[in-house]
């Protein structure tokens, strides 16, 4: 089970979740090569963390006091046609 620590949606957060998000679509070919199958935290655009295992990756993010609601967590296919381009 993944617990997901709960903070209020302010505009700042759904702004750096957009980044996140430009920041998967501009690099997803090379976040393919880089990180197949793996889940892939983006935060104001950045990555911040990885893992292979999705409740690994949000507990340690809870730990670290990432604001989930300002991220982005995003699984890697290595199969060109699971793509979202």
């Amino acid at each position: 089970m993944v617990t997901v620590m709960k903070s209020p949606v302010t505009k700042e957060k759904n702004k750096a979740f957009k980044r996140s998000f430009r920041a998967y679509i501009d690099n997803v070919v090379e976040l393919v090569e880089k990180y197949p199958d793996m889940y892939v935290a983006f935060c104001d655009g950045e990555i911040i963390d990885r893992d292979l295992d999705l409740q690994t990756l949000v507990k340690r993010l809870n730990e670290n006091s990432v604001d989930l609601n300002a991220c982005m967590i995003e699984y890697i296919s290595p199969n060109k046609e699971d793509l979202l381009l």
